[in-house]
């Protein structure tokens, strides 16, 4: 049995995966992957933050914020390698390591004060899309470090929630299984990250 995990291991660092699909009780036949990392296993996220330990940015001033298989790319104002240089930096990286940057998924955000004398937006990014507030790991981050949107989404989800909430009562969930279905469900998204 050990062998095989051992197998398992060394065909995912090798990039050799063999992939199906199964549905409907139907099973495809497998295909060879040989790129990338499977999504969807135990021992994806950890091998994809082994196979990221080599990358670096060009300037010390500019930093990558590497979570899972989420990376972001940190480049102050006033930095001595530009963005497009570390961009392009990160694409030959993953070119070399055989993986694919969303570019659909790629944002680019500029964090400014609320209320600045000038304006200056950045030149565009080739394809990357610039927006004004981005996602990051479950937190809404806005251009100008202000949290409306955010405490927006989470005040929405929650009340999807409480609606969820409202049908299980008047399904008769017990009131004391309905406040631990409250705890996980509406309480746990608004307390998330509230420490950092």
């Amino acid at each position: 049995m050990h062998n095989t995990y051992c197998v398992t291991v060394m065909q995912f660092i090798n990039c050799i995966i063999y992939k199906f699909i199964k549905c409907n009780g139907n099973i495809s036949l497998s295909a060879t992957i040989n790129a990338s990392i499977a999504q969807g296993s135990g021992i994806g996220p950890m091998l994809y933050a082994i196979m990221e330990s080599d990358i670096h940015t060009i300037s010390l001033m500019n930093m990558l914020i590497k979570y899972t298989d989420d990376t972001n790319l940190l480049v102050p104002a006033d930095t001595d390698v530009c963005l497009t240089e570390e961009l392009n930096h990160v694409k030959h990286w993953a070119d070399e390591n055989r993986m694919v940057i969303n570019i659909l998924k790629t944002k680019e955000i500029v964090f400014r004060r609320p209320n600045p004398k000038q304006c200056i937006t950045p030149v565009l990014i080739g394809e990357v899309q610039q927006v004004t507030s981005a996602n990051l790991l479950g937190i809404t981050l806005c251009d100008k470090l202000c949290f409306g949107v955010h405490i927006g989404n989470v005040l929405k989800m929650c009340s999807q929630r409480i609606y969820l909430l409202k049908l299980l009562r008047d399904q008769g969930l017990p009131r004391h299984h309905l406040s631990t279905v409250f705890d996980a469900l509406v309480l746990s998204r608004i307390r998330y990250a509230i420490s950092a």
